[in-house]
């Protein structure tokens, strides 16, 4: 990872967005609220990043921070464990599994932290270089976007929002994708109309192809903890056998020309984790983006039974 000293940060700042670049020490007093840090400073309001500064996202449950492996739009997402330590618990390779149109390979082309509170903050990630290669039989083609995610004080989980910024001129589908993918092996997916070990799947599990309002209870027997995912709104899921070596995990599969999506991603030990139903409902009452209207009924049977 590249690292920036503070000053060339700042002026970065003032050249993309006259961000007054004020910060403050690192402070454990604040270890309760959440907080966005670069390097080893805690930033004090909306700003512009460099995107190639080590950006960080943390309440005292939650860590996030941009993955720079094979994935440059994906999230590592850090659990605080019992011993004090922070523990990894997405994938190693893709992080929380964002995918649009195909993996993002390319350094984002400006990164804002748009909200800077105790209580939230959000950062904005900007792909304007973002391009699905020619296969299928189909040319390349551009394909901007935008993900923003937002982390609260007190909160197990986030929320995720990507959505496109040009329409392709082309009609036929492609892949977004969001959630607990790359952790592969023996594990338990549960929602409302499925469950299944993962070690069964023969071939891609899809399910709720129609986009209903559900969530998804997955424990992976490596760590045990409990991992929900809940679209937002509804869409299909998909637990993928890509070999006999890599299968298991679980992502939100939205398909669709210019498509915007949007998911809460929850992790906890299961002592203190909620049910998904609780999550579920949770979430669509909280989200920080529009969604359509949704009644107690289908939040009542969202997820599986507890």
């Amino acid at each position: 990872m590249s690292r920036i000293r503070v000053s060339a940060r700042c002026a970065l700042a003032f050249v993309l967005a006259a961000a007054s670049c004020t910060r403050a020490p690192l402070d454990p007093a604040r270890d309760t609220s959440v907080r966005v840090s670069v390097g080893p400073t805690v930033l004090t309001g909306p700003e512009a990043v460099d995107p190639g500064a080590d950006l960080v996202v943390s309440n005292e449950h939650l860590r996030l921070s941009l993955l720079r492996t094979a994935d440059s739009a994906s999230l590592r997402v850090e659990m605080m464990g019992a011993d004090g330590e922070w523990v990894t618990v997405t994938g190693p390779r893709y992080g929380d599994w964002l995918y649009y149109g195909t993996t993002p390979t390319r350094r984002a082309t400006a990164v804002e932290v748009i909200a800077n509170t105790a209580e939230e903050v959000a950062v904005r990630w900007t792909f304007a270089n973002h391009r699905i290669p020619a296969r299928y039989g189909n040319p390349a083609y551009a394909y901007p976007f935008e993900r923003t995610i937002w982390l609260r004080r007190g909160e197990r989980g986030y929320y995720s929002h990507t959505r496109p910024l040009a329409t392709p001129s082309h009609s036929y589908d492609t892949e977004h994708e969001v959630g607990w993918g790359g952790l592969y092996g023996a594990g338990t997916i549960a929602s409302r109309d499925v469950s299944v070990r993962t070690e069964d799947i023969v071939g891609d599990l899809r399910f709720n192809g129609a986009g209903a309002v559900d969530a998804v209870d997955f424990r992976w027997d490596e760590d045990g903890l409990r991992r929900v995912l809940v679209p937002l709104p509804g869409a299909e899921f998909q637990a993928p056998r890509f070999s006999d070596d890599n299968y298991g995990g679980v992502y939100v599969h939205a398909v669709g020309v210019a498509r915007s999506y949007g998911a809460y991603l929850y992790v906890a030990p299961p002592g203190d984790a909620e049910p998904a139903r609780s999550v579920c409902a949770f979430a669509w009452r909280n989200a920080p983006f529009q969604l359509p209207a949704v009644t107690d009924e289908q939040l009542a049977a969202c997820g599986p039974n507890p």
